[in-house]
């Protein structure tokens, strides 16, 4: 479904992973082009919220769902990020959000329908950071719950999860939502684990919308590319 390459300066700093900020013009057309992949599978499919997840650790999540975000909001679309990376949450520093914005986890600690505490605006895209709540525990059910009904007031929710194959919490947002995402590195996970966090994601019942392939260079490997196009389309 897509193919990118971010950054390979390490010391980079996240902030700047933003499609506004460092992603020169062929990667901002190829998140163009996801984007427009997710929306047609999700139109088709009735899909409004997904979680962007990953075999393991530092596989490109966060910077695939916060520039998804971004493309779909400048396209029109009502847009709502969730930092739901209880384990190393980056989508309220990467864009701004002050610290003290209470998020999902003092909504799952008090419950209720009024949504504006928990969210920030930030231009066309909402965002709804992790917050400020220290102990905090995800369950499908509430999960479920707050999805559905904020899902009557976005086009479409995207939640930032941690990798699927170490955090249980990745397990209980993939059965809330209505599907997956899945990232996958190059030279990253090895095959084991990709198989791994792939069978999770079947025992869950998961949809996988898609699956993206980062840290891609496009032009050194064009007989990876063609056996992603073949796996993936």
């Amino acid at each position: 479904m897509g193919l990118f390459k971010f950054g390979n300066n390490k010391h980079t700093p996240l902030s700047e992973l933003g499609m506004d900020h460092v992603q020169p013009a062929v990667y901002a057309e190829a998140y163009r082009s996801l984007a427009a992949n997710v929306m047609h599978r999700a139109e088709t499919q009735n899909v409004k919220s997904i979680l962007i997840t990953s075999a393991i650790a530092r596989e490109g999540k966060t910077a695939t769902a916060i520039n998804l975000a971004l493309v779909m909001s400048r396209a029109g679309k009502k847009v709502l990020l969730i930092d739901g990376n209880t384990h190393s949450p980056k989508v309220g520093a990467c864009l701004a959000v002050p610290d003290d914005q209470p998020g999902l986890s003092n909504w799952l600690a008090a419950g209720g329908y009024d949504w504006d505490q928990y969210i920030a605006e930030k231009g066309a895209l909402w965002i709804m950071p992790l917050g400020t709540e220290a102990q905090m525990r995800i369950e499908t059910v509430k999960m479920q719950a707050m999805l559905s009904a904020l899902s009557k007031e976005y086009d479409y929710i995207l939640v930032d999860g941690p990798s699927i194959g170490a955090y249980a919490d990745a397990s209980t947002l993939a059965e809330a939502v209505d599907a997956v995402l899945w990232v996958v590195k190059q030279y990253g996970a090895n095959r084991e684990e990709v198989i791994a966090a792939k069978q999770r994601l079947d025992i869950l019942g998961a949809e996988v919308i898609g699956t993206t392939l980062t840290q891609f260079d496009i032009m050194e490997n064009k007989n990876i590319r063609e056996q992603y196009h073949r796996a993936f389309g």
